[in-house]
């Protein structure tokens, strides 16, 4: 009896025991695959690396990745929620081309990784995410290279300094160690796996600082010299621009960046007549890099194939060159996607921002990453078209990119598009929707106090119905460069917007950074346009006061031609009309409408009496299309009684005005001709 009791104990002992046991291996083994598929990714790139048939010393170094990996070092904490989650992001990075000595650093925080996660697996979720911040909100993992970061960035890179630079490290880290342990939210399992690994990390630490150092010291000479080529292209200084790529390449061959700057020089010289460089061609130069490129680089291949697109455009082979260009049109999107990179280094130059040149150099980068400017597919194909005076596939071309950029979301610089089409395909835009003058954007203040929203409307004045619209709104904040703009796409999409009518595009939240200031209010706004996208059509829409400025600024001192001045004297009539609604009965209440030629629209007129830009001026009350007319519509002026008064017409290409004769009751008697 008493056996059998003790056999039944140790059995009712050994099975969680047992349990227990399997389930602590089962923990083992799955941390420890996880590890490992980090260490597998880690080793074959380095294999990869030694299997290419070079000295160890020359092997390419491609130093894009390597700042790429350091940021991901700093920072990847911090866009993470796990470790777990942290470990899978790691698994999955490319890490070709970055040197040995960088990843075998990177190595020595896996026992460290992999005591972080052992801890994290028992714990539930709340205490998971107690853990996880406290790691990120620690002086260490995230944010242990800053200080030496800064201190790096600041300007020169002594290597006597490495080694205090080293020791700044160090110390950050062993602040981390000491908040960690003296936080008592965090439990003493996960405590102790960082505490187990303290004095290898530290350890790293010293080889990691130098490490970044080093490397960060190569990067900024490669973007100085980079830097240096983009705004030598933008002054025209095509030779300055190659001398400095090329001093680049010779040191860092596989650098992407560079090889596209060239072949757009090398391209930009053929083009303009200078296509021959010694016994080099230019043109057949770039091909080769173009086409090297995209074998070496086929998953960022869209501004290599638009390149050599425009290379068999030079060579009048336009067929080849359209299926390079929609091939690049395809590819794009994903081009664009690396923009949403939080690591991509461009995102760690913010200072750039900080000078008109600076906004040249990320200008033109990131209309090869997104495809925009002269980097466009459609825009180029487009621009072959209008110079055959084949408008309408000009036209379409348009219309497909906008299509494009506004699902590829990444949208700055689209203002930056319109203006090339203004530019390159002039006609374009008043061919697309000819009536775009009588849109108007109407932005506001929802709210009587301090607001974070902007209230967003459109009107229509025209006689056109719009259908699925879409807008893109384009905000000018304070302390931001002249025509600078942040884009932001409205969630809400109109199906149709009537004649006569208005839309409600909704509110956008304004929670936005600018040169670490805060942008939370309408307050700072500047200023605000918008860009409509719809299935047959793209344009501008601009705020009643952002028009007048615009016709003021462009009129001065034109006249308008024979035709215009023809038609106008011709085919303008005026009538009092009484008012509608409750007013019509009061006497009195009748109101001044002058009839004028729709083809007026394509000018975008602006109608006041005295000059526009004056402060007397009386503008409109309502300007909408009517068939083959013009309506414009004043309130009745008891100012104007008895006296002959000015109606100005200010458009784009000119501007005049008629004379206009009142009597005693302040009614129309006379319209004189045209006179300017």
């Amino acid at each position: 009896m008493k056996k059998g009791c003790l056999l039944f104990l140790v059995i009712v002992i050994a099975i969680p025991v047992a349990y227990l046991l399997v389930s602590h291996h089962s923990k083992k083994v799955e941390i420890q695959k996880e590890i490992d598929s980090v260490e597998t990714v880690f080793e074959n790139a380095e294999k990869e690396e030694q299997s290419i048939p070079q000295k160890r010393d020359d092997k390419p170094l491609d130093l894009e990745k390597t700042i790429r990996l350091f940021h991901i070092l700093n920072d990847g904490y911090s866009t993470t929620e796990s470790m777990f989650e942290y470990l899978q992001f790691l698994a999955t990075q490319d890490y070709s081309g970055i040197p040995d000595e960088v990843l075998e650093a990177e190595k020595k925080l896996l026992p460290l990784y992999k005591g972080i996660r052992s801890a994290e697996y028992d714990l539930n979720e709340t205490q998971k995410k107690r853990y996880w911040n406290a790691i990120k909100k620690s002086v260490d993992l995230k944010n242990v290279t800053s200080p030496i970061a800064q201190i790096a960035a600041t300007g020169g890179f002594d290597p006597t300094a490495f080694l205090s630079l080293a020791t700044v490290g160090v110390s950050s880290g062993a602040n981390f160690y000491n908040e960690i342990l003296k936080n008592d939210e965090i439990e003493k399992s996960a405590k102790k796996a960082l505490e187990e690994n303290k004095d290898a990390y530290l350890n790293y630490l010293s080889e990691y600082s130098v490490l970044y150092l080093k490397y960060l010291a190569m990067w900024n000479e490669m973007c100085l010299l980079r830097d240096k080529a983009y705004l030598a292209i933008n002054n025209g200084d095509i030779d300055g621009a190659l001398e400095s790529l090329n001093a680049v390449l010779q040191k860092y061959p596989t650098d992407s960046e560079s090889q596209l700057l060239k072949s757009f020089c090398l391209l930009y010289k053929a083009e303009k007549g200078l296509d021959v460089s010694g016994d080099v061609h230019n043109a057949d130069n770039a091909r080769d890099i173009l086409n090297q490129y995209i074998k070496e680089h086929p998953d960022k291949a869209a501004p290599a194939l638009l390149l050599l697109g425009t290379y068999y455009t030079q060579q009048g082979d336009n067929a080849k060159a359209a299926t390079l260009f929609d091939q690049s049109s395809v590819e794009y999107p994903r081009e664009a996607e690396k923009l949403l990179d939080m690591y991509n280094s461009y995102n760690y130059r913010n200072y750039i921002l900080k000078s008109k040149e600076g906004h040249v150099v990320l200008k033109h980068y990131k209309s090869m990453m997104e495809g925009f400017g002269f980097y466009s597919p459609n825009f180029q194909k487009a621009m072959v078209a209008y110079n055959k005076e084949n408008y309408s596939a000009a036209k379409e071309e348009i219309l497909k990119h906008f299509f494009r950029r506004g699902n590829q979301e990444v949208y700055d610089y689209l203002i930056s598009d319109m203006k090339f089409v203004e530019q390159y395909m002039p006609k374009i835009l008043d061919m697309i929707f000819e009536e775009h003058s009588f849109l108007d954007l109407q932005t506001y203040n929802p709210t009587l106090s301090f607001s974070d929203k902007l209230a967003i409307e459109i009107e229509n004045r025209s006689d056109k119905r719009l259908s699925n619209v879409r807008l893109f709104i384009c905000l000018h904040l304070t302390d931001m460069y002249a025509d600078d703009y942040l884009v932001k796409k409205m969630e809400t999409t109109i199906n149709n917007i009537e004649p006569y009518s208005k839309a409600n595009f909704g509110k956008l939240q304004l929670n936005y950074e600018l040169y670490g200031k805060q942008k939370n209010s309408v307050e700072d706004i500047v200023s605000a346009r918008a860009i409509i996208m719809t299935d047959s059509l793209i344009i501008w829409v601009d705020e009643d006061k952002i028009k007048r400025t615009n016709i003021s600024k462009k009129m001065s001192g034109k006249r308008f031609s024979k035709a215009t001045l023809f038609q106008l004297t011709t085919g303008c009539s005026y009538e009092m009309k009484e008012k509608e609604g409750l007013l019509s009965s009061v006497v009195g209440s009748k109101k001044m409408v002058f009839h004028f030629p729709r083809f007026l629209v394509a000018l975008n007129p602006f109608f006041s009496f005295g000059e526009l830009n004056s402060k007397d001026a009386v503008l409109a009350s309502s300007v909408v299309l009517n068939g083959e007319n013009i309506d414009v519509s004043f309130e009745k002026q008891s100012s104007f009684a008895s006296k002959t008064v000015p109606l100005f017409i200010s458009t784009l290409e000119g501007k005049g005005y008629f004379n206009i004769t009142f009597d005693a009751d302040g009614n129309i008697t006379k319209m004189s001709s045209l006179k300017y």
